[in-house]
């Protein structure tokens, strides 16, 4: 049984929704069987409230799919999936739930988690604990908790081709970076001398990380690791930071409005000849929409109207991570996002990919595909779906992880990739799964 007080909290919800479905004109909403994917969808933590922050992670050599997600009744947990009826959650059994670190009273302990693999298939979760307002690496290999030193927030971790990791995270004063743990000398170099509100990292062909960050000044950039950690002008030279676009309009909650981010870091050597590029996509609060751009700038526009997200006007962008995620296919980009606009109480989730211009039913001259995903319209009422959302392809299958709003649980949907032909000459690359 969900805790009685989330019922006045759906109704403030609702009359947010239904202010907003006066404010703001609904966009374009394409059909479920358009085309014909058939999404399943499994409950795979319904213990208490499970699931509002989360990440997706895929292990090398097995394929197996990893969810690390923060519980607030348990503490930081490991969904992984596994033979039918060997599980203990999920559909079938189909998954295993473990609890990593467990919590304490009145201490909330996995928010933010950041799950990666190494190459040998063992994982590490960056995740913040609240007790000591420090963010804690969990390490498969060890079973140990460390410290990194440091409070964080909005936490990224990446291992590059030698499986050394990067840690990146805010520390509500600037954003910081590690490759150890704990931070040598107790504290970690600053790669940002500001708060941020959405902080995303990926990594290229050679494992090497970049980021891009939106600050409380509403300015966006883009990071990079340098070769041989010098000469660059942040993180102490390790790291080059480029100020792409000044955002403006920073009158939303903590000091931004800007409240989602995605990024996909290009996987071609020479950047040049590349026919995907380095792309960021990123969610405004006060406009209600998403914005894609190319790193490089040659394309960056006002993607879509997506409605303001439902949620109190004074919470925390902590505390409701907008669900947006980049993830490519066979060299096709595809976004992950959630639309406030379709339903005047609830969000739902939707994919999008490029399509020829003309020939979509979203984006700027219908140059994208969009597709509903999950209209949380079962159970006899208007589900708010999304929150926390993240995405992979895992052995020619779409799979989202996100959260439930309204029963407070982790949702798994997952269909086949049935992507129509490609009217353009692509170079077909390897999966990349992120």
């Amino acid at each position: 049984m969900k805790p009685a007080y989330f019922v006045w909290h759906f109704t403030l919800l609702s009359l947010l929704g239904l202010w907003l479905a006066v404010a703001h004109t609904p966009t374009i909403t394409a059909a479920p069987t358009d085309p014909p994917y058939e999404w399943e969808f499994t409950t795979l933590d319904s213990a208490g409230d499970v699931g509002s922050h989360l990440s997706l992670a895929v292990q090398p050599g097995t394929n197996i799919p990893h969810i690390a997600y923060y519980s607030v009744e348990q503490g930081l947990k490991l969904a992984a999936r596994t033979a039918e009826g060997t599980g203990n959650c999920g559909s079938a059994n189909t998954w295993n739930c473990t609890i990593l670190q467990p919590t304490v009273e009145g201490v909330s302990i996995g928010r933010f988690p950041a799950l990666a693999f190494r190459s040998d298939g063992s994982y590490g979760v960056l995740y913040h604990n609240s007790a000591t307002h420090t963010n804690h690496y969990f390490d498969s290999q060890t079973t140990s908790q460390t410290a990194l030193g440091t409070q964080g927030y909005f936490n990224q971790l990446q291992y590059n081709l030698n499986d050394s990791p990067t840690f990146l995270f805010e520390t509500n004063t600037n954003v910081s970076l590690s490759t150890t743990v704990p931070c040598p000398g107790g504290g970690c170099p600053m790669l940002h001398g500001a708060n941020v509100s959405a902080l995303a990292i990926d990594a290229n062909l050679l494992g090497t990380p970049s980021a891009v960050l939106i600050d409380e000044y509403d300015d966006l950039y883009y990071a990079s690791q340098r070769p041989g950690n010098i000469g660059g002008n942040c993180a102490n030279g390790a790291w080059q930071c480029t100020h792409l676009q000044d955002l403006l309009n920073t009158i939303g909650p903590d000091g931004s409005s800007y409240t989602g981010i995605a990024f996909y870091q290009s996987k071609c050597l020479l950047p040049s000849n590349c026919t995907l590029k380095s792309t960021v996509a990123w969610y405004n609060y006060e406009w209600g929409a998403i914005t894609i751009c190319k790193i490089d700038l040659t394309s960056c526009t006002g993607w879509q109207n997506v409605g303001a997200a439902p949620r109190p006007i004074n919470t925390s962008p902590l505390e409701w991570p907008v669900g947006m995620d980049l993830v490519v296919y066979e060299n096709k980009l595809l976004l992950f996002y959630q639309d406030f606009n379709d339903q005047p109480f609830n969000a739902v989730v939707k994919m999008a990919y490029e399509v020829p211009a003309g020939t979509g039913n979203c984006g700027g001259d219908n140059t994208w595909q969009c597709i509903v995903v999950d209209d949380g319209n079962r159970g006899g009422g208007f589900i708010s779906v999304g929150f926390g959302l993240q995405a992979a392809v895992v052995d020619g299958r779409i799979l989202l992880a996100y959260y439930d709003l309204f029963n407070k649980d982790l949702i798994l949907a997952e269909t086949a990739v049935p992507l129509p032909p490609i009217e353009n000459d692509f170079i077909y690359l390897p999966l990349v799964v992120k």
